[in-house]
């Protein structure tokens, strides 16, 4: 199943995408130019501390607190019975941030951002398949900044497709 895109869609973000956005120096640019409701599982931030600074050995400390204040992030756990037999279920391929995100994605109706191959492969097997938004590392542009003014140009850039 192709996510849809068209309009507002809630959009689960795994440790990774919240790290490559955060990186960017950007994050809050980048979610408030969609209309989606962007989403994080407590589990992804636990996992998600720390990005690399300029300096090779610094690491900077992920704050995402002013953008879940000002509505443009949203934190959820594991509620229901339901999403916790999810999160087990897909904790036995995926690491905790992972499975925590696809439990709350496929339980809640929304779509999973990941670069996580595994991920991607297991939402795809389900019956019916869970919608992912699969953000690949690639030598093309980067969708959200395509001019030269592109913040995050000497990192791996990203190129989002739907994974049907």
């Amino acid at each position: 199943m192709a996510a849809d895109l068209s309009g507002s869609t809630r959009v689960f973000l795994d440790a990774c995408c919240v790290l490559n956005l955060y990186a960017s120096g950007r994050m809050g640019e980048i979610l408030a130019a969609f209309p989606d409701q962007w989403t994080v599982a407590d589990a992804v931030l636990q996992e998600a501390l720390y990005v690399r600074d300029d300096q090779p050995d610094e690491k900077q400390v992920v704050d995402l607190t002013g953008l879940i204040v000002s509505g443009l992030l949203a934190k959820a756990q594991l509620d229901t019975e339901a999403e916790m037999s999810l999160f087990v279920r897909f904790a036995a391929d995926l690491g905790d941030g992972e499975a925590a995100t696809c439990a709350l994605a496929v339980s809640r109706q929304g779509i999973v951002a990941t670069d996580d191959r595994k991920a991607i492969r297991l939402l795809g097997s389900l019956n019916p398949p869970g919608p992912a938004l699969a953000i690949h590392c690639a030598d093309g542009g980067n969708p959200f900044w395509p001019d030269a003014a592109d913040p995050i140009a000497s990192m791996p850039k990203y190129r989002a497709t739907r994974n049907k």
